[in-house]
């Protein structure tokens, strides 16, 4: 199961190139990067309140994400789905979704259109690939 996952395509530079600048500015500048997360979803206000705590208190990563390799991803032999966004900020959902197809063997992929990074609300749609 890979909801929204890092490891498989670089971060968007538009992203990288947004968020950082907004590092400078502490808890406003955390908001303004979880606004960007969040995109046009709905999401309810706790939930923006925990990401705005979480955010107050990250140490962004400076260098980018390990990418795990054709090999490794080659061998992924187990059933999984991939759930993405597609209009996540973070990564090209598309491009993800490319790679782990050409290489994970026995890939669903989930493609929610009007889903940004943040993932919420599936359980009904992820429950019967867990249960199969």
């Amino acid at each position: 199961m890979l909801l929204a996952t890092a490891g498989i395509t670089q971060a968007r530079l538009s992203f990288i190139l947004r968020a950082i600048p907004l590092a400078a500015f502490g808890g406003r500048g955390a908001e303004a990067v979880n606004r960007i997360i969040f995109g046009k979803q709905p999401v309810h206000p706790d939930a923006v309140k925990f990401m705005n705590a979480i955010m107050t208190h990250f140490k962004a990563r400076v260098a980018a994400l390990p990418l795990l390799s054709d090999d490794e991803l080659r061998g992924l032999s187990m059933p999984l789905l991939l759930v993405v966004g597609a209009k996540d900020a973070l990564y090209n959902s598309a491009a993800t979704a490319a790679r782990l197809e050409s290489l994970a063997p026995n890939l669903k992929v989930m493609m929610l259109p009007e889903m940004g990074h943040v993932l919420y609300g599936l359980s009904g749609k992820i429950a019967p690939f867990l249960t199969a």
